[in-house]
């Protein structure tokens, strides 16, 4: 039986930035992505260092009841004081609105996630974020 591949990605670019890229939200993609999503924040942490994370959500990438559990679930493990930003891109609109909207229910402290449509802007913003604490 041939090995199943989920529809998540992830490198570190060159000036530390964390690439997530999503190719569907399947269960076993979204469990991947919280595992290595919880293996660089205890990381970084432990290193006093700053999360800066960029994250692509292809077209068909569609929230599902169970991604948006573990996005609040996720967002409520983050430490007080923890240094950490998502710039995220969506290729959907309706997708980014949808997930807009989400964020905004999960969590008051909204500053540490931005979406984008263009990645030169996304990049821009967090780079621009590397000293500042949000979380």
């Amino acid at each position: 039986m041939p090995l199943q591949t989920t529809g998540f990605e992830w490198s570190v670019r060159e000036d530390g930035i964390l690439v997530y890229r999503f190719k569907d939200s399947r269960r076993q993609t979204i469990d991947q992505w919280v595992t290595i999503h919880r293996q660089h924040q205890n990381e970084h942490i432990e290193a006093g260092k700053p999360i800066r994370r960029i994250w692509f959500l292809e077209h068909g990438v569609i929230p599902t009841p169970y991604a948006f559990h573990v996005m609040v679930q996720l967002t409520r493990e983050v430490p007080p004081g923890t240094r950490t930003h998502v710039a995220a891109i969506l290729e959907s609109s309706r997708v980014q609105s949808l997930i807009q909207y989400a964020y905004s229910r999960i969590d008051a402290r909204k500053d540490f996630i931005r979406f984008f449509s263009d990645e030169g802007e996304a990049l821009d913003w967090l780079k621009s974020t590397e000293d500042v604490a949000t979380i």
